[in-house]
């Protein structure tokens, strides 16, 4: 036995032009309103699933209403766990043990030579931590990058020679030889 639904209430209510402009108004200030009250996070409504949406900054996920008023309540309660949580690390970093300062790295010291300023020269001593080897290098060197020659040799200039044809002509005698 099939059963048969009713036919729907004529005529089919369907909204007005100046009802969808005003809905439309609705949302464009309820929008503005959120992106004044959070300038941080995107907010924007979707009006094929009918959800307020918001991507707050530093979020991992969209938060999602069913109206503005609670998008705008999740998106308060989210900043405020958000401040809580960066105050609540600020006091445990402040709080623990204070941290042993890293050793300076060791610069070369300089000390002038017996004879003084006179020559000049400056011995450099260097720590041993910081020891130079010489090793032989493990890739070719690399090649200059700039336009141009690639030597510094001044630019060959090839003499011009003559092409197949003015060769063949000049042999017959048709073309003086240049």
């Amino acid at each position: 036995m099939s059963t048969t639904l009713a036919p729907p209430v004529w005529p089919i209510p369907v909204p007005t032009p100046d009802e969808e402009r005003s809905k439309e108004e609705r949302r464009q200030r309820r929008l503005a309103a959120l992106h004044a009250q959070f300038p941080d996070a995107l907010a924007w409504y979707g009006p094929k699933s009918g959800l307020w949406l918001a991507a707050p900054s530093g979020a991992v996920g969209l938060i999602q209403a069913t109206s503005a008023a609670d998008l705008a309540a999740q998106l308060a309660a989210y900043y405020k766990a958000l401040a809580q949580a960066s105050r609540h690390q600020a006091v445990t970093a402040s709080s623990a043990a204070p941290q042993t300062p890293r050793p300076a790295f060791a610069q070369p010291t300089q000390r002038r030579t017996p004879g003084g300023a006179a020559d000049g020269a400056v011995v450099r001593s260097v720590p041993p931590q910081q020891a130079s080897c010489t090793t032989a290098p493990t890739s070719p060197p690399r090649r200059p990058t700039q336009a141009g020659p690639r030597h510094a040799g001044p630019r060959h200039v090839a003499e011009p020679t003559p092409g197949r044809f003015r060769r063949f002509m000049s042999g017959l005698g048709l073309v003086a030889a240049a």
